[in-house]
């Protein structure tokens, strides 16, 4: 298993490598190609280092054999956003990379599991994200690990190119309750390449 610590503000640019990485990864055939290979290592420096620790914004890292291999975002619901749920007592999954050597191997599995366990033990009642339509992967992952796919989908541009995201959503139900999906009521905002997304 691997161990999973908190990040700081010196993980940034390790976390920003992750991220580009896995992105050229797991994207090269759904964002446009000459957008993702202009992309840099540092592109979300800045970001996460603007993030890290304030608003209830959390990052772990998942390391093996001394390496950062993966890394997972979450915190409160961002009720600014369109289509996202509205209550306060929703968290939301910013962000969850492997690198891609490292798929696969349960990473990614831990790190959300981690993820999960924080925001319950917060109170939360349960917790959603966003998911690229045509990343189908990434789709049979969140589904086999229980989030169900809440039929609102967010159709932007890039780069020419019309992407289709899709809100995924876990309940954290009281004992003897089955988790439900989330209100299918209304649509996220355009894309936002400052704010990494899974």
């Amino acid at each position: 298993m691997p161990l999973i610590r908190p990040a700081t503000p010196k993980d940034a640019a390790t976390m920003s490598r992750i991220h580009a990485l896995s992105w050229k990864a797991a994207y090269g055939d759904i964002l446009p190609q000459a957008y993702l290979s202009q992309l840099p290592q540092e592109h979300w420096v800045p970001f996460f280092l603007h993030n890290l620790g304030k608003n209830g914004f959390k990052a772990y890292l998942s390391i093996l054999k001394g390496q950062a291999v993966g890394c997972v975002t979450f915190g409160p619901g961002r009720r600014e956003i369109q289509g996202a749920r509205q209550e306060g007592d929703w968290g939301e999954i910013y962000s969850l990379y492997i690198l891609p050597e490292y798929t696969g191997q349960g990473q990614g599995k831990a790190l959300l599991q981690h993820a999960l366990r924080q925001m319950k033990d917060a109170g939360q009642k349960g917790c959603y994200l966003w998911v690229l339509q045509e990343n189908r992967d990434a789709r049979g992952f969140y589904h086999a690990m229980g989030f169900q796919n809440d039929l609102v989908p967010s159709v932007f541009t890039l780069m020419d190119r019309e992407i289709t995201d899709l809100r995924y959503s876990k309940a954290f139900p009281p004992a003897g309750r089955e988790p439900g999906a989330l209100d299918a009521s209304a649509h996220r905002r355009p894309w936002d390449d400052g704010d990494p997304r899974s």
